[in-house]
């Protein structure tokens, strides 16, 4: 089966550093992962695995990280096709670097949270586990961020751009 994984919270501000290539020869070593790659150095990648649920390729890969680096990462993990399916439901015009998917651990606790802060002209729509945005100018103009959506929806979450998230498609697809 083949998945999608996102860490939350690497290499940002230099925090929870890790060099990609390292981890994915942690990854590569994991006898029930047949397969690993990423992409950038945020943490993203596609793992194909003869294990069958998210759940225990998401422990498997907590446990390389405590174990290998010390960190307590939240790890996302989807099959492909529910990942394309949470993120073709993406409700926006594709602009360019406009356009984000925030994707949360077990949805929102408080689905109507953001609509206790105006968020100006940024548009957004909360799904069952995710969050569709198109900013008004770009992400680091906004108030509607990775922080401000886990406050205001008392959820973990973590963000990607829309070219991100179509390369990882692209990437477990091929």
């Amino acid at each position: 089966m083949i998945y999608i994984v996102l860490l939350r919270g690497i290499n940002v501000s230099g925090k929870n550093k890790m060099i990609m290539k390292d981890f994915v020869s942690l990854l590569a070593n994991v006898d029930e992962f047949t397969k690993v790659n990423s992409y950038i150095q945020s943490g993203n990648f596609v793992i194909k695995s003869n294990l069958n649920t998210v759940k225990d390729i998401s422990l498997i890969i907590n446990n390389v990280i405590t174990n290998h680096y010390g960190y307590n990462i939240e790890v996302f993990t989807y099959t492909l096709t529910h990942f394309k399916e949470l993120v073709n439901k993406h409700p926006f015009e594709i602009i360019d670097k406009r356009n984000y998917v925030v994707f949360t651990k077990n949805g929102s606790q408080n689905p109507k949270g953001l609509d206790q802060k105006n968020f100006g002209s940024d548009n957004y729509r909360v799904d069952s586990l995710i969050i569709h945005i198109c900013y008004a100018t770009k992400y680091s103009d906004s108030k509607l961020n990775n922080n401000s959506i886990e406050k205001l929806l008392q959820t973990t979450a973590t963000s990607r751009n829309w070219n991100t998230v179509q390369k990882l498609i692209a990437m477990a697809s091929a």
